[in-house]
């Protein structure tokens, strides 16, 4: 089970400041994440973390 889809949204909200715009890109750990292969990470990690309870999902 990973994250759900981002919806894409063409509403802004006119008094709400998005966290990409608060975020200071040069800062060195904004600079890590950037270098980090995210989705290599949760293709290897990913099963470690299936829950072992519930209705089973579909693999997509």
């Amino acid at each position: 089970m990973g994250p759900k889809p981002v919806e894409e949204r063409t509403d802004h909200d006119l008094f709400r400041t998005e966290l990409v715009n608060q975020i200071d890109h040069r800062h060195e750990l904004v600079k890590l994440a950037g270098l980090i292969d995210w989705q290599a990470f949760a293709n290897k990690w990913s099963p470690q973390f299936e829950s072992t309870t519930g209705r089973r999902c579909p693999r997509a």
